[in-house]
């Protein structure tokens, strides 16, 4: 197969960074974009992110030689029904919902052809700390010296899987394989808990007299906490998919805050502050280690196939990353 044209459904930050990227690596490439913000996709276009908008989604979908999916996961399952009826039989899905297993299930089900892919490109620090959901806040960066996480189903063909991989280097990221159901359990921790903890926290404080006042003083700390609500529609869906996860996660975030409550009420303010030195020193390290995408862990060694990259995306494409990498 001979990519042409990528569609991708979906033009928040993440969907729009992907045309960014593979029209700097591939600019012969055809992207047609789809979504049902048409301001999302005026500012795609404008941004040169997609060449071509598209509103029905079966059109969109129907061109794509390899197609992304960008949406909120509690729109995941009708549009894999939507894709259906439309995707060519050598198409490559990839979608960046946060939770995989409920995805693979509805694409068992639904899909007859195509391949899907579970993966998952995560942003680098610099694309994390812009908190910018929309296509403004896209960049041709936002996934370089980071990971693409593979978890490819029992059934996948190999040639998807190694044609994702190809897609992950194109993108700047190292391929790194995860267990599904792992990933999931891990998603239900960084993704969904962080929404739950900010739904909690802006509850306490709106329920409290001194809200009115406080509205008025709230700044950039409040701001960050309680940014997950914009996710709002994919909190409870998420939570409820892996409910054992959910439980857990929240089981063990009461058990810290009891824990730092007591110290508060006795008055233990070293034991709080040297708590406070050592989490902010583990965080640090944290993020020089997202940074410099160097975990301290054995990698297998950078290997380019390069009759493949020249398979999928020509002779052309292939010399150009070669030349940018080198």
């Amino acid at each position: 197969m001979k990519v042409k044209t990528i569609s991708i459904i979906g033009l928040n930050k993440q969907g729009a960074s992907i045309g960014l990227r593979f029209k700097q690596k591939l600019p012969d490439l055809q992207i047609v974009g789809h979504d049902r913000n048409r301001e999302a996709l005026k500012v795609a276009k404008e941004s040169g992110a997609i060449d071509r908008a598209v509103m029905n989604l079966v059109s969109a979908v129907s061109e794509g030689d390899i197609i992304f999916i960008s949406l909120p996961f509690a729109e995941m399952e009708e549009t894999i029904v939507a894709l259906s009826r439309g995707i060519q039989e050598h198409a490559v899905i990839i979608d960046f919902s946060p939770l995989k297993k409920p995805v693979q299930k509805w694409v068992n089900a639904h899909l007859s052809t195509g391949h899907y892919v579970s993966a998952m490109p995560i942003l680098n620090v610099d694309g994390a700390k812009d908190l910018r959901p929309g296509p403004e806040a896209a960049t041709a960066e936002l996934f370089a010296n980071s990971v693409m996480c593979l978890m490819p189903g029992p059934k996948v063909d190999e040639g998807a899987v190694q044609t994702v991989e190809q897609i992950g280097r194109i993108l700047g990221a190292e391929s790194f394989y995860v267990d599904m159901e792992e990933f999931d359990i891990y998603a239900q921790a960084l993704e969904t808990l962080p929404g739950l903890l900010g739904a909690a926290y802006f509850r306490a404080l709106t329920s409290a007299t001194g809200w009115q006042d406080m509205r008025r003083m709230a700044n950039q700390t409040f701001t960050i906490a309680t940014n997950p609500l914009g996710s709002e529609e994919d909190l409870a869906h998420m939570a409820f998919q892996n409910k054992a996860a959910a439980i857990h996660w929240l089981d063990t975030i009461v058990e810290y805050l009891l824990e730092m409550r007591r110290w508060v009420q006795n008055g233990d303010q070293e034991t709080l502050a040297a708590l406070m030195t050592e989490l902010n020193i583990q965080r640090e390290q944290w993020l020089h280690d997202r940074k410099t995408n160097d975990w301290q862990e054995q990698k297998s060694p950078k290997i380019e196939n390069r009759g493949m990259m020249e398979q999928l995306f020509g002779s052309f494409g292939a010399r150009r990353i070669r030349r940018d990498e080198d």
